[in-house]
């Protein structure tokens, strides 16, 4: 697959931030940074610099396991943003 593939499916599906791992759509956010070739999207302003200062921290470790009662909150306000905003997000 080209770069261009790459980045027009990223830009249809949701990508995980590096960071954080949070779920991000490409297409309603700015925050990016591009390592070595690959184009990496983020949730916020800290993500992206946090990356920036040490990307290869975040792209060797181990994903984090997401549980617990926070996670489900963040996930039940992301799919209210969504149903409020559609496709328009806050970024």
């Amino acid at each position: 697959m080209t770069n261009l593939e790459t980045s027009t499916k990223a830009l249809r599906d949701e990508v995980t931030d590096p960071v954080c791992r949070m779920e991000v759509n490409p297409g309603q956010t700015r925050l990016l940074a591009i390592y070595r070739g690959h184009t990496y999207w983020f949730c916020s302003k800290d993500c992206r610099t946090a990356f920036e200062m040490n990307p290869r921290k975040y792209l060797d470790a181990k994903p984090a396991k997401r549980k617990g009662w926070f996670r489900r909150y963040l996930e039940r306000m992301a799919k209210v943003d969504r149903e409020q905003f559609g496709s328009v997000g806050p970024n």
